[in-house]
């Protein structure tokens, strides 16, 4: 029963849906105490896609590879979220904000003028 319940988990990982994305990568990065999940992939101004509760970045599927055309997107998993990390705490719109805006700043997107 076990060997079931890896197997179909391993189908929905980040790593195997990510396949479904050609020129999408998997990546983390540690904001606000807490490591975040996301997938980025596409050239152009950033785009910032973040799912409604209670989805995943992988709601953004169906569109990704479009926007990619235009955009450099960046699709989140907010915190709680997918494999982003799990706290006791911080789930309020302030503190998940923050969340962005730190990754913002750590993957180096620049303000247009």
């Amino acid at each position: 029963m076990n060997e079931n319940l890896n197997i179909i988990a391993d189908k929905y990982s980040d790593d195997e849906l990510i396949k479904n994305l050609p020129g999408f990568e998997n990546k983390y990065t540690t904001v606000n105490g807490i490591k975040l999940h996301y997938v980025e992939g596409g050239a152009g101004k950033p785009l910032i896609c973040l799912p409604g509760w209670p989805q995943t970045w992988y709601s953004f599927q169906p569109v990704a590879m479009q926007l990619a055309k235009r955009y450099r997107v960046i699709i989140v998993d907010l915190r709680g979220m997918g494999t982003s990390e799990k706290p006791g705490s911080g789930y309020d719109k302030k503190t998940m904000a923050t969340d962005i805006h730190q990754l913002v700043l750590q993957i180096c997107l620049e303000k247009n003028t």
